[in-house]
Parts: C-alpha cells; structure tokens; sequence
C-alpha cells in the first residue's frame, strides 16, 4: 500500500505520534512518504523531554521512508499529483492539500491521513 503521512503540526506529541504512525507502516512492508507542511516543516525545532522527534526521524528515514518538506501548500499539491494520482482523482490531490479540515482518505491502494493537532 502506498501511504501519505502529512504533518502540519508543531506539538511534539501530535508529530511524534505521526511519525511513529510512519514507522509501523514502514514495517508492515507499505511504501510511506511524509510531507512537513506548514508548522510542520519546523520540525527541527520541535524539543520535547518526553518526545524525542529527532530521533523518531533518524528511524522513519533509515527504515526506508522519504520525507518531503512543503514550503507551501501549493507544493503539496504538486508531490501529491506526482506519487499518488493514479491512486486518488486530481480533485482529491487538490482537496487534501487546500481543505483544512481534511483528516484522511484511503483506497485499496492508498491510505493518506494529515496529522494536526486539534484544540
């Protein structure tokens, strides 16, 4: 399965819980890309004593993950047309990346979730 993990989150709880996310997929043999968007691409920011982020990013990207920092979410829309398109419509490329409110969508072939943190 192809999954799409999108972190738009600076909590350091929210992001570790989306990159351990990212990690069990990788393990269940499923081909995972990460996009940091929007508070999310400070992710090297991000110091927690209980969420130790730099770390959970070391073992997504030695496990074989790919991670994508989107300087805007125009980017995103661009990375989501070109890996997973023959999985989702055009439109719903376009939704994900422009719909706050977007949580997930999944295929048989495609699994994407947004991880925010909501208030």
């Amino acid at each position: 399965m192809n999954v799409g993990i999108i972190i738009s989150s600076n909590d350091a709880e929210t992001f570790w819980v989306a990159l351990r996310y990212a990690i069990f997929h990788l393990m269940q043999h499923d081909e995972v890309k990460v996009f940091f968007v929007d508070s999310g691409r400070g992710y090297c920011q991000i110091t927690s004593n209980k969420f130790n982020i730099s770390e959970e990013v070391e073992k997504f990207k030695q496990a074989g993950g790919l991670i994508y920092v989107c300087d805007s979410k125009k980017k995103l829309e661009e990375y989501l047309k070109k890996y997973f398109v023959p999985f989702i419509s055009h439109k719903e490329a376009v939704d994900i990346s422009t719909d706050d409110r977007f949580r997930s969508v999944k295929t048989c072939n495609v699994y994407i979730r947004n991880f925010r943190k909501v208030c």
